[in-house]
């Protein structure tokens, strides 16, 4: 479980990395064009819907792909299949079958019943 949590992260961090190192000379270049007082043409209506939808978008569909690859891979649960899984008791007793099996069956009511 580990070993997965981290490669997760480690894709995750090289593809903010690689999208921050990509994007820092396009920085660079704005911003010393700004200060050399040039005006430029800026950008096209197809240029912004690509960098401000397209490219979001994009790593959004990246990101989304990555995390659900594994269970795709797998063939994830199926409905017709039934459960296939061990029954868990979170918080309950380590061995939870004896501890089933000491209770004694009471009909005093309570619960849903409102008969305390």
């Amino acid at each position: 479980m580990t070993i997965r949590f981290a490669t997760r992260a480690a894709a995750v961090s090289a593809l903010a990395v690689s999208t921050l190192a990509v994007a820092t000379p396009a920085l660079a270049a704005t911003h010393v064009h700004a200060l050399e007082g040039g005006t430029g043409d800026g950008l096209s209506l197809a240029q912004n819907l690509l960098i401000f939808v397209g490219i979001p978008l994009g790593l959004f569909l990246l990101i989304s792909l990555l995390v659900l690859a594994p269970s795709i891979m797998r063939g994830g649960y199926k409905p017709s299949l039934g459960w296939w899984a061990e029954p868990v008791w979170f918080g309950g007793p380590a061995d939870p079958y004896r501890a089933l099996d000491s209770v004694r069956e009471t009909h005093e009511g309570g619960g849903a019943s409102a008969r305390w």
